[in-house]
């Protein structure tokens, strides 16, 4: 199969997979190869070669068709809930000046800034917002999700679509029941594994795991993106995991991403979070 039958083949599985008044059509162009799609008024433009390139090397073809339908979903949403406003972590001292003309609130050592979800905009002093950090902090687990992992293995990922009813209590319940609590390790993030490390303040997250682990919690900050979470079994040393994540830092996050060197704890009986002295 060749790429031009590659993308009549993917052409004729994209109109049994979207509504009927979907259309499809694969254009060529100087050798190049295209799948044009038109849906909800909208018109999508999809490189046949790459994602033929990508169905050599080993990737199903169920796969790739899942990759075009969550960039579809990502533009329609984009343009649906463009003023959702949602909240990130960043490091105070190193966005201080920043800080200055940015809604946020001084979280410990660091940074709760407000955003705009599907521009990555943060929101200027000078712009009228009414939101204050529990609807932020609920818009943004509806909107981007909730990822639970460890280091080995993808335990739980969910996210909450609009037309889910659940309530927060019930997403986080599914959370934890699905838990390995063998795990010595687990990643908190979101769904896109992009700004994740705000949920540490998703409500009754850290306390959800915290009670069925047992223990209480050590939060690592591995980046903006995500945290790393270890239960706290009374024989780990403080000072071995500010070594481990000022190395991480020093040699795998990008500056961009730092967010922080400090060692944060969940105390479960308080049902908060701890900044460590160093």
């Amino acid at each position: 199969m060749d790429c031009k039958q590659f993308a009549e083949d993917m052409k004729c599985k994209m109109e049994e997979l979207l509504p009927s008044n979907t259309k499809c059509e694969v254009i060529t162009e100087n050798k190049n190869v295209y799948l044009l799609l038109y849906y909800n008024q909208n018109q999508y433009y999809f490189d046949m070669k790459v994602l033929y390139r990508a169905y050599q090397n080993g990737s199903s073809t169920r796969c790739l068709l899942l990759s075009m339908i969550e960039k579809i979903k990502q533009v329609e949403m984009r343009g649906e809930y463009e003023d959702i406003i949602g909240v990130k972590l960043v490091n105070y001292n190193k966005y201080k000046q920043q800080l200055q003309h940015i809604k946020h609130e001084k979280y410990l050592d660091l940074a709760i800034v407000y955003y705009y979800i599907w521009e990555d905009r943060e929101i200027t002093d000078g712009e009228e917002v009414n939101i204050n950090l529990e609807d932020a902090l609920e818009k943004t687990i509806h909107y981007l999700g909730v990822s639970l992992n460890s280091l080995e293995d993808i335990i739980f990922s969910v996210l909450c679509e609009e037309e889910d009813d659940r309530t927060l209590e019930e997403v986080v319940t599914d959370i934890i029941y699905h838990l390995d609590t063998t795990k010595p390790m687990y990643v908190l993030t979101n769904k896109r594994k992009y700004l994740g490390a705000i949920a540490i303040l998703y409500p009754k997250i850290c306390q959800a795991l915290a009670n069925r682990m047992g223990r209480n919690l050590f939060i690592l900050p591995s980046s903006i993106h995500e945290v790393i979470l270890i239960p706290d079994n009374n024989t780990i040393r403080k000072e071995e995991l500010e070594s481990m994540v000022s190395e991480i830092n020093r040699t795998e996050v990008l500056p961009k991403d730092y967010l922080s060197d400090s060692i944060y704890y969940y105390d479960r009986e308080k049902e908060s979070i701890l900044l460590l002295d160093k």
